[in-house]
């Protein structure tokens, strides 16, 4: 487990990528759009739950960490041969697609200098320190019910081992499909000049995180099916 959750840390280079599509998006004014780059997290998740309970029961819990091992060795196979550096150095796009890469990308020529990281800033930023209670509020939420979600539904709910993977994976249908109504609605609120980007993310961000705490509340008094 040590092993497994220290070779996580090269899951967080991935967020530059991520960070670079959704600058990207915003300068669009497509939040949809990054919300769609990001709908595979909660897609993959649906997909985990719905297997793991399949697989502990045919083949024995041990099955879920080979099947799951597995298939990241083969994705990882698969991005090192697909992914390039810059859209020039892709065979695997046509040339209009690369041309219309590079002509999006064309006005962030002069943003390549290097500039000394303004730590004192960045330490006595309030937005930022704001920024990292909320994603620590979320990521809380969301590993509590990623870890605990099965065993409550299978022992305090009584569902049975393969059943308990459908009903897990229930939330994450309806994470994966707010993702989408949520963006729809922040590009409709900014194009319709309702509320401003700073108001959207506050907004949407206050109500998921209030919406969370008050449902993890509830479930502590849901003890039986019946209920």
């Amino acid at each position: 487990n040590v092993l497994i959750n220290f070779n996580t840390f090269l899951h967080f280079r991935d967020l530059d990528l991520v960070s670079k599509i959704d600058q990207n998006c915003l300068k669009n004014n497509s939040i949809f759009t990054a919300s769609f780059g990001v709908s595979g997290i909660y897609a993959g998740t649906i997909f985990a739950n719905l297997m793991s309970g399949w697989l502990a029961e045919t083949f024995g819990w041990e099955s879920i960490f080979y099947f799951f091992g597995i298939i990241a060795v083969v994705w990882s196979i698969v991005w090192f041969i697909i992914v390039r550096n810059s859209p020039q150095q892709d065979f695997w796009i046509s040339k209009s697609e690369r041309n219309f890469i590079a002509n999006s990308l064309k006005n962030q020529s002069g943003q390549q200098n290097v500039i000394k990281t303004p730590w004192k800033s960045i330490l006595s930023s309030k937005p930022l320190y704001a920024i990292a209670c909320a994603h620590f509020a979320y990521n809380w939420g969301y590993y509590t019910l990623l870890t605990q979600l099965p065993l409550y539904v299978r022992k305090v709910l009584n569902f049975d081992l393969a059943k308990s993977g459908y009903t897990s994976a229930a939330p994450y249908v309806a994470q994966l499909t707010m993702t989408f109504i949520a963006g729809f609605t922040a590009d409709w609120l900014l194009v319709k000049n309702f509320l401003t980007v700073t108001q959207v993310r506050k907004y949407f961000n206050n109500t998921a995180l209030l919406g969370q705490m008050t449902f993890l509340i509830i479930v502590t008094f849901l003890t039986n099916t019946s209920a």
